[in-house]
């Protein structure tokens, strides 16, 4: 190669270097003045809600903290660290009137300040789906008032909500609810295989993250960033899940949970 085609080389990765700087660091800015903005976040008593309240908190951002328990050990440690811009505000949003009351509150504390909202909804895969359904349909919809949505699809990371304890006792709880005619047509083995077995697999630490603060950068990020992008997937490991979920085909899905679970215990 000659000289000139090799300087030529050089001064194009030197070149795409600098652009791909600049660009991850426009992308990485936060809008000035955060300080007369204001944030209701729901879900605060543990895991990213709280995590992000912290966080904002130390900026300097006025926080509504949503806690389904107001008096429970996450909230009163919430409340004890933050300063008087923080408030806990009693919120299951599954109930009406939390959410009537919730607004109220927030709005006749806001003033002038802006107001953002992180809503934190379950990691089970059903509801991820629905949300992201339901985070494209808002924003859409809500661009023509200037509102923007995005969505925060964070992989397996270890938060309380994905303790084993706690996820045992979810699917205990579930199902307990199922009809007999439905959890006959399992078995009980099923379901006992699952909790030995299945949870063995996503408790490895290969496939879950302690690293929770990268979901709060994102979602700091989406708040108040100069160029917020609409989906955000936090961490190496749900970037390269989604990438292999992706490509592997349908078929071979099917196969491999059939391989992972056990029979049903009637097959008709």
């Amino acid at each position: 190669m000659a000289f000139a085609d090799e300087l030529l080389l050089l001064v194009s990765a030197l070149l795409l270097a600098i652009l791909l700087f600049a660009w991850l660091k426009k992308n990485s800015q936060l809008l000035p003045d955060i300080k007369n903005k204001a944030v209701l976040i729901t879900g605060c008593d543990s895991g990213f809600g709280n995590e992000l309240a912290k966080r904002l908190d130390k900026l300097g951002v006025t926080v509504f903290a949503g806690c389904l328990f107001p008096e429970g050990p996450g909230a009163v440690e919430l409340k004890s660290i933050s300063s008087g811009q923080l408030h806990i505000l009693h919120l299951d949003v599954t109930k009406e009137d939390h959410v009537k009351r919730a607004v109220e509150t927030v709005t006749n504390s806001l003033g002038v300040k802006s107001l953002h909202i992180i809503a934190s909804v379950g990691v089970y895969c059903m509801s991820k789906h629905a949300t992201t359904a339901l985070a494209n349909v808002l924003r859409y919809e809500l661009s023509q008032w200037g509102i923007s949505v995005h969505d925060i699809q964070p992989g397996l990371f270890r938060t309380k909500i994905s303790e084993r304890g706690t996820v045992e006792k979810y699917v205990d709880s579930n199902w307990d609810k199922l009809p007999k005619e439905i959890s006959s047509v399992y078995g009980q083995k099923y379901c006992n295989y699952y909790k030995a077995n299945i949870l063995n697999i996503f408790m490895l630490p290969v496939l879950g993250s302690s690293k929770i603060y990268q979901v709060v950068d994102d979602l700091l990020h989406a708040i108040f960033g100069k160029s917020p992008k609409a989906v955000y997937r936090p961490g190496l490991r749900s970037k390269l899940l989604h990438v292999l979920l992706s490509l592997t085909p349908p078929p071979l899905k099917t196969y491999i949970n059939h391989k992972l679970l056990p029979e049903l215990q009637t097959k008709d």
